[in-house]
């Protein structure tokens, strides 16, 4: 006998029975189930065949998209756990009339703790040294300090005004450019609004802040590579598709730059054959920035939230389309 309750289908690898989410969602008079994109990955099940009828849709970061949001008998909402929305067809939710909404802020703070993490690591190599000392070596090669160095914040959004405030803490100067964000919100995070030819050419440092859409796909590529000074460091917690993935292993293949790192590439998970894990000086981890206990949890909290607000008719607070 089905059901006359509402059903919520989770999707988020991380989430699980007895979470956060699912007791906010249970107590609120909601059917729960899942289907985790990890397993379903390794089967390389499409979410539409694994689930037919869902009235909401609690997601990670897997591809949604216009056949699978027609196939869910009776979606009408969307609710993405993290900030970004790309893997979304969000012209299709709209046209099918469904609502999508995401979490922006729950990971801020995580997000910025691992982007000093790699600007620290790029600065003293820390990862190699650690393997080197590991097998009995001891080398003791010269780092570079933060302090006095300066880092160019490309996306100058809360995040990227949070990475500035903690950069500036350990003595680094702080330019940025975002042409949607004013100098003087810029100059209010510490932040000197440059234009992004000149914050290439000016930073020791290049951190990416930003969302995935057409005029920021492959916004760093031989030509921003090119304008970077030799000595400089790219990272990359935004997503993958802002930086050419091949012109960055050129780049680093012919030392352009002195290193990058990248908690997000253009196809996740990395295959065994990208040419990525083969170039040199560049650091790699698995889409990790916002993969905290603190930030998963406010970011099911917020999305389950979203669901439930939206069934009792009160307006989802992030809604992305609409």
């Amino acid at each position: 006998m089905r059901s006359n309750r509402r059903r919520v289908t989770v999707t988020t690898g991380y989430l699980h029975a007895g979470g956060a989410a699912e007791r906010l969602l249970l107590d609120a008079g909601f059917d729960v189930q899942y289907s985790s994109e990890v397993l379903r990955r390794g089967t390389r099940t499409p979410l539409r065949e694994q689930v037919r009828r869902s009235d909401a849709l609690i997601l990670g970061t897997e591809p949604l998209t216009a056949a699978d949001l027609t196939s869910v008998e009776g979606l009408q909402i969307v609710a993405r756990t993290g900030a970004g929305y790309d893997n979304v067809d969000l012209a299709a939710a709209s046209a099918q009339g469904i609502v999508v909404c995401n979490t922006p802020g729950a990971n801020e703070q995580s997000v910025v703790e691992l982007t000093l993490g790699l600007l620290l690591s790029l600065a003293r190599d820390l990862p190699a040294n650690i393997t080197a000392t590991a097998r009995a070596e001891w080398n003791q090669g010269s780092g570079v300090e933060l302090a006095g160095a300066t880092l160019g914040v490309v996306g100058v959004g809360k995040i990227g005004r949070s990475v500035a405030r903690s950069a500036a803490a350990l003595g680094m100067s702080v330019i940025g450019y975002d042409p949607w964000v004013s100098a003087q919100v810029m100059a209010d995070a510490g932040v000197r609004s440059v234009t992004l030819d000149n914050l290439l050419a000016q930073s020791d440092f290049v951190s990416l802040h930003l969302a995935l859409t057409d005029d920021t796909r492959n916004l760093i590529g031989h030509d921003a590579l090119r304008r970077m000074k030799k000595s400089a460091f790219l990272v990359n917690t935004s997503r993958g598709g802002v930086v050419n993935e091949h012109d960055l292993v050129r780049a680093l293949d012919s030392g352009q730059i002195a290193g990058a790192a990248l908690d997000v590439i253009e196809c996740e998970p990395i295959a065994p054959s990208d040419p990525l894990l083969r170039a040199p000086n560049l650091l790699l981890t698995a889409h990790i920035a916002g993969a905290t206990a603190q930030a998963r949890r406010r970011m099911e909290t917020c999305a389950a939230q979203q669901v439930i607000d939206f069934f009792a008719g009160r307006a989802p607070v992030n809604r992305v389309n609409g």
